[in-house]
């Protein structure tokens, strides 16, 4: 992290705060204070819910290669984008593209809808349908 802070801070454009951990309760009131939610995990993630939660809260995401839940959620150029993972350049270029889409009505909604199935209902009820497919 170190490195990333010292990055930011010789340049002026850049207006980042590093917050380090937060506790679930206090998540929306940063998550509302955001333009966008970047995921660049470098390892595989079999899911990524922080994108589920940007999401819900209206926010594209920028979400790398390993993320498992990209093809699922992150539609190009509507609800975020997906970058090569490791590479600073897609990265950046992502970034990019997505600072265009981040503040408008309709990417808020876009966001929105694309996660409105993904709810604790729809979950147990997946859960409950599995287990009497093998009972």
């Amino acid at each position: 992290r170190a490195p990333l802070e010292e990055a930011a801070r010789a340049e002026p454009a850049i207006a980042a705060r590093w917050l380090g951990f937060r506790n679930q309760r206090q998540l929306s009131r940063y998550y509302h204070a955001a333009d966008l939610a970047v995921l660049p995990s470098r390892q595989f993630e079999t899911w990524g819910l922080v994108v589920n939660e940007g999401l819900h809260h209206g926010l594209p995401c920028v979400v790398s290669e390993a993320v498992g839940c990209a093809p699922d959620l992150v539609l190009t150029g509507e609800t975020g984008e997906i970058f090569e993972t490791g590479s600073a350049p897609s990265l950046a270029e992502a970034l990019q593209r997505v600072i265009r889409l981040a503040g408008s009505d309709e990417t808020r909604e876009r966001c929105r809808a694309r996660v409105s199935g993904y709810t604790v209902e729809a979950a147990a009820k997946g859960i409950a349908g599995a287990y009497r497919q093998v009972a």
